[in-house]
This record gives C-alpha cells, structure tokens and sequence, in this order.
C-alpha cells in the first residue's frame, strides 16, 4: 500500500471551488489513491469524475503528476495536482 502526499492540495480545492466542485475534492482524492500504484515518477494520473451541478451534468478531468521522491519512504509517493477541465 502507498500512501499519498498530495503536495498542492490547496490549489486544487480552490480550483473546485472556483467551479462550484468542492464537494468533489475527496472522490478526486480517492480515486488518485487507488491509481497511484499503476503509475511511475514523472507520469501523469488522469481521474475523470462527473457530477450534476444545477442539473447540468458536468464531467471533470483532473491531472496528477506523481513526482521523484528523494530521500523519503519508497511506500510514499508525492503527487502534484496539475490542472482541471470540465465539458458539459
């Protein structure tokens, strides 16, 4: 089992929040937690989520950059949100 650091979590609450997503940010979270052992350093995790918001269907794309790990526990892997698109 990994566990994960996602080391900008901030900025990727204040991106949900800016699109009216917040309550999504755990699902996000989660879904990065069961991929990150698929992945290696320097890859890219796409999670895709969709959710209704004012009864619009509203599906998000989130990328996660895992990133090298120097000198910390191999069982952790530091995870970098990039970016958040969504399409109706």
């Amino acid at each position: 089992m990994f566990y994960v650091n996602i080391i900008n979590r901030a900025y990727l609450e204040s991106e949900l929040e800016r699109h009216g997503l917040m309550d999504l940010a755990e699902e996000l979270i989660e879904r990065v937690i069961e991929n990150v052992s698929q992945y290696d350093v320097y890859e890219r995790i796409p999670i895709y989520v969709v959710s209704v918001v004012n009864d619009v269907l509203k599906k998000v794309h989130a990328q996660f950059n895992i990133l090298e790990n120097e000198g910390e526990e191999e069982q952790m892997k530091l995870v970098e949100f990039e970016t958040l698109t969504l399409s109706e």
